[in-house]
This record gives C-alpha cells, structure tokens and sequence, in this order.
C-alpha cells in the first residue's frame, strides 16, 4: 500500500473495531471470539485492501464469518454446559459505558436466540434496516423481516412475563 492508502486504511480501522467487535458481541460472540475475529478481519482487509468494493460491508461479513468458524471449531473440543452464556455481571457488554444495566435482560434475551434470529436483531440493534441485513447476510429481505418478527415475538414473551418490554 501507498502512504495515503496506509492512512485511509488506519482511519477505518479506527472507525471499524469498536464497531465490529460490538456487533459481534451483541450476536452472542465471546468476548475473546469477538476481539480475534474482528482483528483477523482488519488483517485480512489490510491484505486485499486494494481489491475490495465495500469495506465495511466486507469486513462485518468476514468477522461474523470468522467468528461462526471459531465458535463452531472450540463447540467440537469442548463439551458446552447448559449456562454456557455468562451472567449480567459477567457478560461482555458489561463494561460498555454506552449500555446501562437495565439493558443487560434484553441483551441476555438476544443472544439466547436462534442464530438467524440473534444475527437479524444484532443487526437491528445497530441500526442497520432489513434490505442491508438480507444484504449482509445474503438473505432475502422477507426472510429478514420473518426472522425479526419471529425474534420480536420471543423477546416480546419472555417480557411480557415480567412486565417489561423494550423491543
């Protein structure tokens, strides 16, 4: 890469990592899974900087993608037990000063979804509208909105229950 490139490269890098490890922890990632996806991607972006059209698409895709791999790999080594997912206090969102602890229940709630349904509501989370998550994820935008609406109705359950609904 060119001097300037080596630049434009370092601001999206920093536009990106905080970004992307969050959008990885808000779909259920660990926190240790979230940081070395997210740093594999920015290295892998580094390396086909030059052909890539899109890199902040690009780089969300090759992260959850890298994420799914890890998780899938360490499933195979280790036996998960029934509370695989940390508590509140432990949870990786719990040092987001941008997240208040009342929020932990809904976040807890959504990484207890189905894969799709968690990925869809991450996205969601984030902001990103239902054509540039079936565009993300390669899904067909009806698709998206089923998966959403499927994610809206357990989260709005599991809620309803206590009282409280945020979704």
């Amino acid at each position: 890469m060119a001097g300037g490139e080596d630049e434009e490269f370092e601001a999206f890098c920093r536009q990106q990592l905080q970004q992307l490890k969050r959008l990885l922890l808000t779909m259920a990632f660990s926190e240790v899974v979230a940081e070395d996806a997210t740093q594999e991607a920015l290295c892998l972006a580094y390396k086909y900087w030059d052909t890539i059209d899109y890199p902040d698409a690009w780089v969300r895709t090759t992260a959850r993608r890298l994420a799914i791999r890890e998780t899938q790999r360490t499933r195979t080594l280790v036996s998960l037990q029934d509370d695989w997912l940390p508590d509140a206090e432990d949870s990786a969102f719990a040092h987001w000063p941008s997240i208040k602890p009342d929020h932990y229940p809904v976040l807890e709630a959504v990484r207890s979804l189905p894969d799709h349904q968690r990925f869809v509501m991450a996205y969601t989370i984030r902001g990103f509208e239902p054509q540039e998550i079936a565009d993300e994820l390669g899904m067909n935008p009806a698709t998206v909105r089923s998966h959403l609406r499927h994610a809206r109705t357990k989260l709005r359950d599991r809620f309803s229950e206590g009282g409280e609904f945020f979704v």
